[in-house]
């Protein structure tokens, strides 16, 4: 299972790659990727930060019980295989753009968007899926009926609340600590 989910990342990947040299970079242009409006934010020095904070929770949150809810049902595997497309073909869709629209730079700055918080969330996503996994195989592979006690569910409350509390942690990171990081690579990748 966690080689598929390897394999469909890597795939997605390369797609994105492709889908975005493909359109050319008059194209990516349009989008906007790291373009006009966002320079124009960024060079702002304020940032609301209690709204930038909802809007990354209402964002991340609402993906994660997703994630998290349709674990329960038959659908939990296919669900999870396109949201991995989705995500992996976005990142790759984002690498590329970066790159064409802003060479080296728009390299630094994919890296700068992602950071700190790809540090937090890239356990938090891995504990998700693994979670999610043992609930798709605990009720429907073996002898599991589709059904789940309470009794049964407890014992596993812990590793779901730990991996909810690092979504957390990565959404303060997202919105408290990456505003600045990308502030200041952005203002280094405008001398290059």
């Amino acid at each position: 299972m966690k080689y598929k989910l390897a394999g469909i990342w890597m795939f997605g990947l390369l797609a994105g790659t492709v889908m975005v040299n493909l359109f050319g970079e008059d194209t990516v242009r349009e989008i906007g990727m790291f373009g006009g409006m966002f320079a124009g934010k960024l060079q702002s020095e304020t940032v609301e930060y209690t709204k930038l904070f909802l809007m990354v929770a209402q964002q991340r949150f609402t993906v994660v019980l997703f994630l998290t809810v349709i674990s329960f049902t038959l659908f939990g595997i296919p669900v999870m295989y396109l949201f991995f497309l989705f995500s992996s073909f976005s990142v790759g869709a984002m690498i590329a753009g970066t790159t064409m629209s802003g060479g080296i730079s728009g390299i630094f700055l994919f890296a700068a968007s992602m950071l700190p918080q790809i540090l937090i969330y890239l356990p938090a996503w891995l504990l998700l899926i693994e979670w999610c996994l043992r609930q798709h195989e605990y009720l429907f592979k073996g002898n599991g009926n589709g059904s789940m006690t309470l009794k049964q569910f407890m014992p596993q409350v812990p590793l779901l609340a730990c991996t909810y509390a690092l979504f957390l942690a990565g959404i303060c990171a997202e919105t408290f600590l990456n505003p600045p990081v990308v502030r200041f690579i952005w203002k280094i990748a405008e001398s290059l």
